[in-house]
């Protein structure tokens, strides 16, 4: 078992977020905002066993969803950013960086 660790990063501005993996809600928050310095508006942690997770995103504040398998080895990262008018989901086997 690893941990999934999902960082909101660009493009959210007083955005209600949920975040269900595998069906199972583990963030719901409001007002989600990015913070322009880092690039970064907020970090979700949750176990997953190794193998494919469903991560479903969505942003009802812009009529946003999205919903990707990830296959997740040990600790494994997604980014998430609003950009163009849609969700774009980025999966990292190492930490991304900010600030």
């Amino acid at each position: 078992m690893g941990t999934l660790r999902i960082d909101l990063q660009d493009g959210f501005d007083n955005d209600d977020v949920c975040i269900k993996v595998n069906g199972r809600e583990v963030y719901h928050h409001r007002d989600v905002t990015t913070k322009l310095l880092l690039g970064l508006a907020d970090t979700i942690e949750t176990k997953a066993e190794d193998g494919s997770a469903v991560v479903e995103i969505t942003v009802p504040t812009r009529k946003l969803s999205r919903t990707d398998k990830v296959d997740v080895k040990g600790d494994t990262y997604v980014g998430a950013c609003v950009q163009r008018g849609g969700l774009r989901l980025l999966v990292s086997s190492t930490p991304f960086g900010y600030g």
